[in-house]
């Protein structure tokens, strides 16, 4: 990972098959964006968290975005190093640091676009993680204090349980640039199949979204958590 390098991927949270992003966004979503107290701890010298997260309504036409940093706060412990002279040197030493990258994400579209401020920056995996335990914690707040609001009027278990969001899912998916696939495509003399993965998504526009909108409701009538489209020729595709 090399400072300044950029990244494109689709940010996606569901909630159930049906419930997006946008569903629960004033609820769930940004509290997890915007509440300073939450981290993610990862063994005993790391813990990463969110720092000057706003809200714009609108970045240079693209509509509404959130933006940040990542921040990947640790301790790096050195028990030797090498001396041209002494060769191994006996020296535990620990240095603080607190590497970062940036990201801003596009409501409209449900893309990020994810920056390395410095070395060795936190990566997507890193945000995801990150994210999808901020979210989880920001749903269950949530469903407390709508059990807690609906207990005091009188209502049973079972129906306050009804009234809860599903489990928030939160995935990160790299967008792969038309040269990579093809450059990928062109290490085979004959490419006989191929796999397309139907994954669930956040609603948006797009050139084939009536297709995918077909899929994905063949896909939750089955229940099925992901669905595979397959195109094959023994003569090559």
């Amino acid at each position: 990972m090399a400072k300044g390098d950029v990244f494109f991927a689709n940010f996606l949270i569901k909630f159930g098959p049906y419930g997006n992003l946008m569903d629960y966004f004033k609820e769930i979503v940004a509290p997890a964006f915007f509440d300073e107290e939450l981290s993610r701890e990862y063994g005993d010298t790391t813990s990463y968290f969110l720092q000057n997260v706003i809200y714009l309504e609108d970045i240079e036409g693209a509509g509404p975005a959130i933006v940040g940093r990542l921040v990947k706060d640790t301790t790096l412990h050195r028990d030797q190093y090498f001396d041209p002279a002494q060769g191994l040197v006996q020296d535990e030493s620990d240095l603080e640091s607190a590497p970062t990258s940036m990201f801003c994400i596009l409501l409209r579209n449900h893309k990020i676009i994810y920056g390395y401020e410095t070395r060795f920056a936190p990566d997507l995996v890193a945000f995801k993680a990150t994210l999808g335990k901020f979210v989880r914690e920001k749903h269950k707040q949530y469903c407390r204090n709508i059990s807690k609001s609906m207990k005091s009027e009188g209502y049973s278990k079972a129906e306050i349980e009804e009234t809860f969001p599903p489990k928030p899912d939160v995935r990160v998916v790299e967008l792969a640039s038309r040269d990579s696939i093809s450059q990928f495509i062109s290490q085979y003399q004959v490419l006989r199949k191929i796999d397309v993965l139907v994954l669930d998504k956040n609603d948006e526009n797009g050139d084939l979204k009536e297709l995918y909108k077909e899929l994905r409701k063949r896909k939750n009538k089955l229940s099925s958590r992901k669905s595979r489209v397959t195109h094959y020729s023994l003569e090559g595709l």
